[in-house]
C-alpha cells in the first residue's frame, strides 16, 4: 500500500513528465477507480496555489509512508551493488517537495540544504527503464558513508544517504 501511495503521489506532481508519466499516471487513475476511499484519503486536505506562476494543488503528504517506501527502494539498489544487506539507518529528503513555509515565501534553510544536495557529483547507474526510474551513488571519502540520489518520472528527485 504505501508503494501504491507514493506512486500515486509523485505522478501527481507537477514536476514529472513524458510517456513514463503518461503511463503512471493512467496506472494512478486505475487504483483511485478501484478505491475512491484512497484518492479522497491521499488528496485530503488539497488547495489550490500558484507556483512558478501555473495554479496547482498542494496537499498535506504522508512523509512516514515515503520515507518507508524510499528506504525500501535505497536497501534494494544496495544490497543490487554490494550483495549484501545494509544494516543502519537512511536519512531521506526530497528537494522537490514544498511545505507551507516554501509556499509563503518565508525564508530557511531547506533551500540552502536543496542546493548542497545537488552539487554532490553522483555517479550515474544502468537502469532499465531511465525515463521511469533513474539512480546515481555517491561515495564520501571515509569509505564508510554513501548517498543515493533517485530521479522518478524525469523530475521527481529524492536522496538518500546513510546515516550511521
Amino acid at each position: 500500500m504505501d508503494v501504491e501511495y507514493v506512486r500515486n503521489v509523485i505522478v501527481s506532481h507537477r514536476n514529472v513528465r513524458g510517456t513514463a508519466q503518461q503511463l503512471a499516471q493512467s496506472a494512478s487513475f486505475r487504483s483511485f477507480e478501484r478505491s475512491s476511499a484512497l484518492f479522497f484519503r491521499t488528496f485530503a486536505g488539497a488547495e489550490v496555489t500558484v507556483i512558478d506562476r501555473q495554479p496547482t494543488a498542494v496537499f498535506p503528504f504522508d512523509l512516514q509512508r515515503f520515507k518507508r517506501t524510499m528506504e525500501a527502494v535505497a536497501s534494494g539498489l544496495f544490497y543490487r551493488e554490494e550483495g549484501r544487506r545494509y544494516v543502519g539507518q537512511w536519512q531521506v529528503f526530497s528537494p522537490t517537495l514544498i511545505g507551507a513555509n516554501d509556499l509563503a515565501g518565508v525564508p530557511g534553510d531547506w533551500e540552502r540544504f536543496r542546493d548542497l544536495m545537488r552539487k554532490i557529483p553522483f555517479g550515474l547507474r544502468a537502469a532499465p527503464e531511465p525515463s521511469v526510474f533513474r539512480y546515481g551513488v555517491h561515495a564520501f571519502n571515509d569509505g564508510l558513508h554513501f548517498a543515493y540520489a533517485f530521479q522518478f518520472y524525469g523530475g521527481f528527485h529524492v536522496y538518500v544517504w546513510s546515516a550511521d
